[in-house]
């Protein structure tokens, strides 16, 4: 079978875990079926708007530039006024139907998986429904699956902040017209694919994929992120696990480094966090808008230690050092895929209680969760997860490691192939 994994962004080059998710997608197929990618390339010349093709293991890729005012790679630098320019080009960008067309009724692929496409542009679903309905005619249908991983249709920032759910930034026209026409643009592909039940409910109740068939279906962590993670034991040491004032415990925050991700708050509660314990570490790994601001009170609050950006496949050593994973954040989150990587560690997880988190992480099974914003209940749980035994929460973590299997994945597409 040949397949197509469509994606805006695909590894080496990274701002989230959607494009994680992708590379697995790909990874998970690419050892049965013939499997190639299209996907985004930095702007590097005129040529890159043609596009080449690469070889990178078992698969193929198609990078290519999308013409619009710049790449999504580097979207953070420009104004508000500007990227809104480019999310309208964006939405309908002729060029990447034409060249997303053309490959596909060149290369004819049985099954195509489209990802997060911002950045790519949603004409990939209409090339995708041109070039399906000119194949009618060869009697050559190929299937379609879409997975969503965040509010990026719904919502131009692709977020929905905790305590502004009703403002003028979340709810205006204008928003309210950009998920109408994505509503149009993204069709009914043949199967949706959601990594949280919370995030399919909020585009069916918003009136998306009205035909389309749906399915739950977890985020798998990738082998090489697995086999890397799962030596932590010597490096935590197994008695650091019940608050004792002679052990070690470490925290660790890996993400964006912006307000929405919960870091400030984070920060504030360390402060008092700290203070009343000698034996506690917080590790940051991350980058974003924050970044100064954390650099300065990780120097200023001591027993924090600031590592600045980890390239993925490198985080491994960073994780071997772990007891708890912290996800304070304040974004109505999908399916963090830090959660995945840490129960494949062993690696219990403090979480807010928000988005789809609460589907994956079990309350004083293989983590804790707290109410979101709440630094009063954030500290709470920290001290509770402090005297906790330790050793418990990371056999449950393990345990809730099951569902994010790569071979349970791939096993679950293909019987989605088949519906």
């Amino acid at each position: 079978m040949k397949v197509c994994v469509i994606a805006a962004i695909f590894p080496p080059y990274a701002r989230g875990g959607a494009e994680t998710v992708a590379a697995a997608c790909a990874q998970a197929l690419a050892g049965e079926h013939e499997v190639f990618v299209i996907t985004c390339a930095p702007f590097a010349g005129w040529q890159s708007f043609a596009g080449k093709w690469e070889q990178l293991k078992l698969m193929r890729i198609f990078r290519f530039t999308p013409l619009n005012l710049f790449t999504i790679f580097n979207i953070a630098r420009y104004s508000a006024i500007l990227r809104l320019f480019w999310h309208l080009i964006d939405m309908v960008n002729p060029h990447t139907y034409f060249v997303v067309r053309r490959i596909l009724l060149s290369e004819k692929p049985d099954l195509i998986l489209t990802h997060n496409l911002k950045g790519l542009g949603y004409s990939v679903h209409l090339a995708i429904h041109h070039s399906r309905f000119i194949k009618q005619f060869v009697k050559q249908h190929s299937r379609w699956l879409h997975t969503i991983h965040d509010m990026g249709a719904l919502h131009p920032t692709g977020l929905k902040i905790w305590g502004r759910e009703k403002s003028i930034f979340q709810k205006n026209p204008l928003v309210s017209l950009y998920a109408r026409i994505n509503r149009k643009l993204l069709g009914d592909p043949d199967v949706v694919i959601s990594p949280s039940q919370f995030l399919l409910d909020e585009y069916r109740i918003r009136g998306f994929f009205p035909q389309s068939l749906t399915a739950v279906v977890r985020n798998p962590v990738l082998t090489e992120v697995a086999e890397v993670t799962k030596e932590p034991e010597a490096a935590r040491g197994s008695s650091a696990t019940s608050g004792s004032s002679d052990s070690s415990v470490t925290f660790l925050y890996v993400g964006q480094l912006e307000e929405y991700k919960g870091v400030r708050l984070l920060l504030d509660v360390w402060k008092d966090f700290s203070a009343q314990h000698s034996n506690v570490m917080l590790s940051i790994v991350g980058d974003g808008s924050l970044k100064n601001e954390v650099t300065r009170l990780s120097q200023q609050l001591g027993r924090v230690k600031y590592y600045g950006f980890i390239p993925h496949e490198q985080l491994g050593v960073i994780f071997s050092g772990a007891h708890f994973v912290l996800i304070p954040s304040l974004a109505y989150e999908n399916s963090p895929t830090i959660i995945g990587e840490s129960f494949t560690a062993g690696i219990p997880v403090i979480a807010s209680r928000i988005g789809g988190i609460p589907e994956l992480v079990e309350h004083r099974h293989s983590g804790f969760l707290f109410n979101p914003g709440d630094r009063r209940d954030l500290l709470k749980v920290m001290e509770e997860a402090l005297k906790s035994k330790w050793a418990d929460l990371s056999c449950g973590a393990e345990e809730s490691s099951a569902v994010f299997s790569l071979q349970q994945y791939s096993t679950t597409l293909d019987s989605l192939f088949k519906l």
